[in-house]
């Protein structure tokens, strides 16, 4: 071969590889800034993964509350089952009472029915009874008063009359 055929070759071959070298450094300085950014995502990223752990411890002491406030409120809630279950008791005996009471209620306006009749019989015989005491105080007085006045004819007699020596 000849040297002047060698020489472009070595020229063609050092320009080709000049050529990829500064590609490849081309390359090279493009994925190192592409390994910093990564680097500055992978530095942001546990920023990001701290806060989160720190957001997890947070939720965890938020959940641990909520279940305390979820047992308080499970007690509060048999509390008031319970409470609940007394004042059904109560309202069953209060509803046994009230009709205890209607009966009574019942009861009662049968004996006022009764008591009223019986004080229109009483009253009818007070009027009887009063016009009879009235009828015998007219009667008693005419009496009285005749004797009154018999009394009183003597009386008149007798001071008229002339004394005993």
């Amino acid at each position: 071969m000849d040297q002047a055929v060698v020489a472009d070759l070595k020229q063609f071959i050092t320009a080709a590889i000049s050529q990829q070298t500064v590609d490849l450094r081309g390359d090279i300085s493009g994925l190192k800034q592409d390994v910093s950014e990564l680097k500055q995502d992978v530095s942001g990223l546990k920023q990001d993964v701290s806060g989160l752990k720190l957001d997890m411890s947070g939720v965890k002491q938020d959940i641990s509350g909520l279940k305390q406030d979820v047992s308080g409120l499970k007690k509060d809630v048999s509390g008031l089952k319970t409470d609940v279950s007394t004042l059904k008791q109560d309202v069953s005996g209060l509803k046994e009472d009230v009709t205890g009471l209607k009966k009574d209620v019942s009861i009662l306006k049968q004996d006022m029915v009764e008591v009223k009749t019986g004080l229109r019989t009483v009253d009818g015989k007070i009027d009887s009874l009063s016009a009879a005491i009235a009828e015998a105080l007219d009667a008693n007085n005419d009496a009285v008063a005749t004797q009154i006045q018999d009394v009183t004819r003597r009386v008149d007699r007798l001071e008229h009359k002339p004394a005993l020596a």
